[in-house]
């Protein structure tokens, strides 16, 4: 977690640098991911009341592989958006009241 902006794209412009190094698939996928999103990774410094905190996220991720673990599949998208809209919808609604 960097302390300014300047220092992410600091990292993010190093990162860059030695990407070539980086021969396997997942280092790729992992750096193409970090520029691709770099805008939406360091939202927290235009705005400062964001959590910086994954814990939240990480439980949610937990309580969603569980439930996924006793479902058999989907059999086609749109069950499956519609479980997670179902899924999202339920779990704002119980962290909000």
């Amino acid at each position: 977690m960097a302390s300014s902006r300047e220092e992410s794209i600091y990292w993010l412009d190093k990162i860059n640098h030695f990407k070539p190094f980086f021969r396997a698939s997942y280092h790729n996928r992992f750096i193409r991911s970090i520029n691709k999103n770099y805008e939406y990774l360091t939202k927290y410094f235009e705005y400062d009341f964001l959590n910086t905190n994954t814990n939240i996220i990480e439980n949610m991720i937990k309580q969603l592989n569980r439930k996924l673990k006793n479902l058999d599949g989907f059999k086609s998208e749109k069950n499956f958006a519609d479980f997670m809209n179902i899924w999202f919808t339920g779990y704002h609604e119980k962290y909000e009241n």
